[in-house]
């Protein structure tokens, strides 16, 4: 499989496709709105990739970053090609750019009670068979509680003060403190 990741401002790029995956592949209440992610890339303070396999567009990859944290904001596949590596090799990507930082997530918790439990256990699943591991802090967005995972190619921990030092580095100290409350585990 040979992806393609195009950014924004290249011909590749093509926003309606990504919007339309971005909406599909979230809940309105987990998304941010699409003109930040925008924003966020074209300040430098994220990369924004569309995915692609030849010419078929298959998926999205936003990653918040800085000099010592990237944070996979969203990553989405499309229907027809999940279960099929694009995941996998998305974060191979991920993993390779960023293998200077510490690389973390944010998934729905698989203790939580919920409707869709098995997708949960199955994406905390994919991601850990991608080597990422649980850290000892969730974090809250809006009030949505999340499990954080991290990748470290060194075998290090993001901790918890990291984490909201990122936060406030990236999107500043006023939006973070707004959007996000970390607790230890």
């Amino acid at each position: 499989m040979h992806l393609y990741f195009a950014k924004p401002g290249s011909g590749k790029f093509c926003e309606r496709e990504i919007k339309e995956l971005y909406k599909r592949a979230f809940p309105r209440e987990e998304r941010a709105p699409f003109w930040i992610l925008k924003h966020w890339a074209k300040k430098k303070r994220a990369d924004f990739y569309a995915v692609y396999e030849q010419d078929q567009f298959v998926g999205m990859v936003h990653i918040l970053r800085d000099a010592h944290v990237a944070y996979v904001f969203y990553l989405a596949i499309c229907e027809h090609m999940r279960g099929t590596g694009c995941g996998s090799a998305i974060l191979r990507f991920v993993k390779q750019k960023y293998r200077l930082q510490k690389i973390v997530l944010a998934i729905e918790p698989v203790d939580a009670p919920c409707d869709n439990h098995k997708e949960r256990v199955r994406r905390k699943a994919f991601y850990r068979k991608n080597g990422f591991k649980e850290m000892n802090f969730r974090a809250s967005e809006f009030g949505f509680v999340y499990e954080m995972l991290a990748y470290c190619a060194n075998g290090e921990k993001l901790c918890e003060r990291e984490f909201e030092q990122f936060g406030r580095n990236v999107m500043g100290r006023l939006l973070f403190a707004i959007m996000y409350r970390v607790h230890e585990i």
